[in-house]
C-alpha cells in the first residue's frame, strides 16, 4: 500500500431484520465504512474470504443458519479466524452471552442498542 493512502474499513452486516441492516448499513456508510449486508448465516467464512472485512457485525437469530454455527464456522476457518466479530442480538441470557464469548466473539451488544455507542464499540474494534 502506498505512504498516505487510506483504504475503507470494512465491515460485514449479517442481519435479517432488513431495516435494522439497512439503518446500520447507512450510518456506518456516514462513518466512512465500505458494508455489505448478509440477510443470513449460511456461507458465511466464504463471504467473508470474498469481502475480507475488518469486522462482522453478527446477529444470533438468523434463518438458514444462526448465528452462534456462522461464529463457529468463521473460527474454525483459517482464512477468517482472525475477524473480530461483535454479536449483536435479542439475547439477554448469561447463557447466550458466555456461549458468544466463549467461541471468540469480540463483543456482545444487546438490542436495542444506542447507535452511536455502537459506532464506538466498532471504531474500537477497527483500530
Amino acid at each position: 500500500m502506498a505512504r498516505g493512502i487510506r483504504t475503507k474499513k470494512k465491515i460485514l452486516i449479517v442481519e435479517d431484520d432488513r431495516e435494522l441492516g439497512d439503518a446500520l448499513q447507512e450510518r456506518l456508510k456516514k462513518e466512512g465504512y465500505d458494508v455489505q449486508i448478509s440477510p443470513n448465516g449460511e456461507g458465511l467464512p466464504e463471504k467473508s474470504v470474498r469481502f475480507r472485512p475488518d469486522l462482522i457485525l453478527l446477529d444470533l437469530n438468523l434463518p438458514k443458519r444462526s448465528g452462534f454455527l456462522g461464529l463457529s464456522d468463521l473460527k474454525g476457518n483459517m482464512e477468517t479466524e482472525g475477524i473480530p466479530v461483535c454479536i449483536i442480538t435479542i439475547r439477554t441470557d448469561t447463557p447466550s452471552w458466555e456461549r458468544g464469548y466463549g467461541q471468540g466473539a469480540a463483543a456482545y451488544i444487546v438490542k436495542p442498542f444506542d447507535m452511536s455507542e455502537l459506532v464506538k464499540r466498532i471504531k474500537m474494534l477497527t483500530r
